[in-house]
Parts: structure tokens; C-alpha cells; sequence
């Protein structure tokens, strides 16, 4: 049952969202210059497949975990967290946790 409530709240997010983006297109639209091209409203909807839905999740938690650490910390023991996160993304099964890290905080790549 609880699947299928938070497909419900997806569909309507969707709408929701395509509801938004017709008023945001007929907005620009009308008031568009001549040379401006017509926009529809799946102009203005951005999809996102699991994935990439995913990988978001995934930076924010590395965002935040670094965040937490103490302003003035040896780069030492941010390298340490870093070691620790990566540790935890692989347990997981990511395949990929270096590189996400890396975009995350260039800084700290070795």
C-alpha cells in the first residue's frame, strides 16, 4: 500500500508540474517578442530518469558530510571522511564513488 501511495504522489507531482509549465508557457508566450520563438510547456518540464534522481541523493549526502565537518579541520582528516564515504558508496554497490566524490569536492582529489 505504501508504494502505491508514493506512485500516486509522483503521478500528481507530475501534473502538478505540467500544470505549472502550461502557465509558465502561456505566460512567455503572450508576452513574447516576434523574433522570440514559441515555447511549449514541455519546455519548461525537466525529466529526470531513477538514476539521475540517484546521483543527486548520492552528492547531497557527500555535500553534507563534508559540510559537517569542523571549519579549521587538517586536510588529513578530510581526506579521512573522504576515504569513509567512498568506503560506505562501494558498500552499497557503487561502482562510480571516486569519480561522484571528486565532482563533488575537487579539492580534495588526490
Amino acid at each position: 500500500m505504501f508504494h502505491a501511495l508514493c506512485q500516486r504522489k509522483r503521478i500528481r507531482y507530475k501534473y502538478e508540474r505540467l500544470a505549472h509549465a502550461m502557465t509558465a508557457s502561456a505566460v512567455y508566450n503572450v508576452n513574447r517578442s516576434k523574433d522570440s520563438p514559441v515555447l511549449q510547456p514541455s519546455d519548461f518540464v525537466v525529466e529526470r530518469t531513477r538514476d539521475q534522481e540517484e546521483l543527486e541523493a548520492i552528492k547531497k549526502i557527500i555535500r553534507t558530510a563534508i559540510a559537517a565537518v569542523p571549519v579549521g579541520t587538517p586536510r588529513e582528516a578530510l581526506l579521512k571522511t573522504k576515504e569513509k564515504v567512498i568506503k560506505s558508496l562501494n558498500d552499497r554497490g557503487r561502482k562510480d564513488s571516486e569519480q561522484v566524490f571528486d565532482s563533488c569536492w575537487p579539492s580534495l582529489k588526490e
